[in-house]
């Protein structure tokens, strides 16, 4: 059985000291770029990836899907914990499902809960170990937020961006 994950996002983000530093200076495009590629090493082994963003950071409002990962914003008033709790709550099986977060409350709901947990940092560490071992395809599109909902910020910019 293939194992399926849910990520924290931002979490994991400010694991990683050149992510979080374009997070500190606001670049979240970038920041978010970055993440997703770390994340996609999984995705050929794992069964499905789920990754959460806060969306008071996060440059989209609406989910997405890029190479295989299921890309979601949460919207005022809910966190991406909230989104994240409310997700494991709706599973039928968590034992399928690791938590990637380094939030003790996350980790304690997806416990309770019967999900499995990877700190955001042990997460980091195999995925620097798969890409030495590895090395880089050369292939990789770059994954670019703008491109998947300019209807969004179309409206925004309408209406004034009250965040």
């Amino acid at each position: 059985m293939k194992i399926n994950y849910l990520i924290d996002g931002f979490n994991l983000g400010f694991k990683d000291s050149a992510i979080a530093e374009y997070l500190r200076k606001g670049d979240t495009s970038r920041a978010i770029d970055m993440i997703i590629r770390r994340v996609r090493l999984y995705v050929a082994k794992a069964g499905r990836i789920i990754v959460v963003f806060d969306g008071k950071k996060a440059v989209l409002a609406q989910p997405a899907r890029f190479a295989g990962i299921e890309i979601i914003f949460s919207q005022k008033p809910q966190s991406a914990d909230d989104i994240i709790r409310q997700k494991l709550r709706n599973l039928d099986d968590t034992s399928a499902w690791i938590v990637v977060s380094s939030d003790h409350e996350i980790i304690n709901t997806a416990k309770d809960l019967g999900a499995g947990v990877l700190r955001s940092e042990e997460l980091l560490k195999t995925g620097t170990s798969e890409i030495s071992s590895k090395g880089k395809t050369g292939n990789e599109k770059k994954y670019n937020p703008t491109d998947i909902n300019v209807d969004y910020w179309l409206e925004q910019f309408k209406r004034g961006n009250d965040e």
